[in-house]
């Protein structure tokens, strides 16, 4: 039985806020530094990051899953892939871009050379950081296992599991020897975020198998873990521990993953907000640090006692997401509806040339409205 995994949209919405939060925290530092009410988050928010890591890996895998080995299915998934990252991406860049232009006056536009633009638009792994769009690193990764995944479309199915284990084997070998790769474009396959993408894909065959069990006591443990890695290994201050891939990764990592696998494996329907703000979360992720340069700039000059301070923060909050829902409603939700409905159109034009003319009217649109039905219900996740 296939699950709506509406708990995991949830989640989405769960680490989106808190990325959105740990950047505030940065902002609050860089504006009025005396005052440190967002620092606790500082010490979590970034792993907002590591779960949507290990999301991502569930959600690929468990919509896929029955797809390994099918050939067929590659062009497909490597169409929806694409669309699902690159327009909403593009689109952001160069929004972003401009309002950074015309709010905050920056000197020169487009902001960086012609050869930066054409790599930073392709998300390429050469450059380590994109000047427009920071947060624009993860997509990186993410864009990695999406072709790593889209390998097992081509081979056997029964070495999928295989490959998983040696990949995870060899990034943990190259930790234990120190080997760290000189180009930027192999350091990726061999970062311990890796780690994280394929606990979640192992937690998807889990739950798509139908192995479920004690999803509340795997996210105390989950939560748990987390705390107690950080509070073991922390720096002294929460950006140097951040810095720390390898900590990181063992701190939120496995709590990354045994939260989502609870998440998915209880599917109680709850917390409708947050699922709008799950079905947001690419958008709120891409536009809320360009929004809170809007906001700063708008609240330029305001006092930061205790209540305009509390108030200034409400501001910044309420514009990094409320914008982002804008720009999800405005762009990323029509792109969103347009490619499920050409997935829809798709079963019906083919069974429209496999139907003979003199065939029963009748017949041949049942067959249509069932093999319609058949393909709106399967797929991956977009």
């Amino acid at each position: 039985m296939r699950r709506s995994l509406d708990n995991l949209q949830a989640l989405r919405g769960i680490a989106c806020l808190l990325v959105v939060c740990y950047h505030l925290g940065t902002w609050e530092i860089i504006i009025w530094p005396r005052i440190k009410w967002m620092q606790p988050y500082r010490w979590f928010g970034y792993a907002g990051v590591d779960l949507f890591f290990a999301i991502s890996g569930f959600i690929i895998v468990y919509s896929h899953l029955d797809h390994l080995g099918n050939r067929a299915k590659l062009p497909g998934y490597l169409f929806r892939r694409a669309w699902r990252i690159f327009p909403v991406f593009w689109i952001a860049m160069f929004a972003t871009a401009a309002l950074l232009y015309y709010v905050a006056n920056q000197p020169q536009f487009p902001i960086g050379g012609q050869n930066d633009w054409f790599e930073w638009l392709l998300l390429s792994p050469s450059l380590d950081f994109n000047r427009v769009l920071p947060v624009a690193w993860s997509l990186t990764y993410e864009v990695m296992f999406y072709l790593a995944f889209s390998l097992l479309l081509l081979l056997p199915k029964r070495f999928a599991f295989a490959l998983g284990v040696i990949w995870a084997v060899v990034v943990l070998g190259a930790k234990v020897m120190d080997h760290v790769p000189t180009s930027a474009v192999w350091k990726m396959p061999f970062s311990p975020y890796v780690l994280e993408f394929l606990g979640g894909a192992l937690a998807a065959v889990l739950v798509k198998r139908g192995f479920v069990r004690r999803p509340r006591t795997c996210l105390i443990v989950g939560i748990v873990w987390a705390a107690s890695v950080v509070a073991l290994l922390a720096e002294s201050t929460a950006d140097a521990f951040s810095a720390q891939t390898w900590y990181r990764v063992l701190a939120f990592g496995p709590a990354s993953v045994l939260i989502v696998y609870a998440m998915a494996a209880g599917e109680q329907k709850r917390w409708r907000w947050l699922r709008i703000v799950g079905d947001a979360s690419y958008s709120i992720y891409l536009y809320h640090s360009v929004f809170f340069v809007c906001a700063l700039f708008a609240s330029f000059g305001i006092s930061h006692r205790f209540w305009p301070h509390l108030v200034w923060l409400g501001i910044l909050f309420g514009s990094g997401v409320g914008g982002g829902l804008l720009m999800y409603y405005l762009v990323e939700r029509p792109l969103t509806i347009a490619i499920k409905r050409r997935r829809q159109l798709e079963p019906s034009i083919v069974m429209a040339q496999r139907i003979p003319c003199n065939g029963p009217p009748l017949a041949a649109s049942a067959s249509t409205r069932l093999e319609t039905s058949a393909s709106s219900t399967s797929g991956g996740a977009m």
